[in-house]
């Protein structure tokens, strides 16, 4: 990022969850690489690789937040020098980089965990979850937004009963009724071979 930039906010994505954080730490944003799996890694943490002559240790947003990523080459890596070292937070999308915003700023809903985000961002129609890149290298178990990613999700309406007296609007199964034989017809013989 440039010297410009120190008082940016990085807006990404992960999952249907936007989130906000200051671009001061930000190295740079890369498509990932393939990574090295030392001892330990795991699904949250699924290895490091080398950016800039540096190890960068990956954090998996998608497993954190409980929204994996799929693993076929895409997202982004948002690589940050914090000062409790290297990381990369691979995400879904950079949704945009803005100036520090003035206003939409307000509090978080009841679902999500303070440890990890301290307010939100209303942008373009969007709920953003802010957080600083240190919060998130803490990250340490997995799902931690499963039941902010529940209330996201619409609700399924309940299966109506056909045969009900109510449900006249119902879309009802189309079953073709069977055909009768033609007069005279009758199944083929077996071939006699």
């Amino acid at each position: 990022m440039d010297a410009d930039d120190q008082n940016a906010l990085l807006l990404f994505r992960v999952g249907p969850v936007c989130c906000c954080a200051p671009s001061r730490p930000v190295a740079g944003v890369v498509t990932p690489p393939p990574l090295h799996r030392p001892p330990g890694s795991d699904a949250l943490h699924p290895g490091v690789f080398r950016h800039g002559g540096h190890l960068v240790k990956v954090v998996d947003l998608g497993q954190g937040f409980g929204a994996p990523i799929p693993q076929s080459g895409t997202g982004r890596i948002i690589v940050t020098e914090l000062p409790s070292g290297r990381f990369g937070f691979r995400v879904d999308d950079i949704i945009d980089v803005l100036e520090w915003p003035a206003s939409g700023w307000g509090g978080l809903p009841p679902p999500i965990p303070r440890t990890w985000f301290r307010r939100t961002l209303q942008h373009e129609g969007r709920l953003c979850l802010y957080t600083e890149f240190e919060r998130l290298a803490g990250i340490e178990e997995t799902g931690i937004l499963r039941d902010h990613l529940r209330a996201l999700e619409p609700e399924t309406p309940p299966m109506a009963d056909p045969e009900s007296p109510t449900a006249s609007d119902c879309p009802r199964p189309v079953v073709p009724e069977p055909r009768p034989a033609a007069a005279g017809t009758r199944p083929p013989e077996p071939d006699p071979a």
